[in-house]
């Protein structure tokens, strides 16, 4: 029985490597899997290695003090995390969040914020090689973030920029 037990192990361990090796962007068949939201009537996606988890938008503390695209801060798992209005920061006519509204968390490069968003759409798989230039012009904060738009309208964020983009740094000092 403990040979079996071994065997099972390691045929289980080889798996999980195998699962934990990262996708090639963009290359292959499967492509890059991508979360697809809908923000203020428009259709947005963010992929999937970026966003930790996704809540409902209820539990928010608004705070005096913070920048307009700010919508407050809310406790997950006794983690405090601002949640960010993308709209406002990417230019869009602001739209009220209802009922569907969710925060998408994401996290990496040492930053965890949420992003308020009106519904999610569900996943897709998409090669990014696939991609038009978005005819984003000017410096502000989308040229930074928007990374392409595909021929039905997509418009793929860049999910490592915005959770570098020094803009949604907040410093007291």
């Amino acid at each position: 029985m403990g040979e079996a037990v071994e065997k099972d192990r390691a045929i289980l361990r080889s798996r999980a490597q195998e699962l934990a090796k990262p996708l090639e962007e963009g290359k292959g068949e499967g492509g890059t899997e991508l979360v697809v939201f809908e923000l203020c009537g428009e259709r947005y996606a963010v992929a999937s290695r970026v966003v930790r988890e996704i809540r409902g938008l209820c539990g928010l503390t608004s705070l005096p003090g913070v920048p307009a695209f700010v919508m407050g801060i809310m406790n997950v798992r006794g983690e405090i995390l601002s949640v960010v209005d993308l709209g406002t920061l990417l230019g869009l006519s602001p739209s009220p969040f209802k009922e569907a509204a969710r925060v998408m968390v994401l996290s990496g490069a040492g930053m965890t914020f949420g992003i308020a968003v009106h519904a999610l759409q569900g996943t897709l798989r998409l090669s990014l090689q696939e991609l038009q230039q978005a005819p984003v012009t000017g410096d502000g904060f989308a040229q930074g973030v928007v990374r392409g738009v595909t021929s039905d309208g997509l418009i793929i964020l860049d999910g490592e920029a915005l959770l570098t983009e020094k803009a949604l740094i907040v410093d007291a000092g």
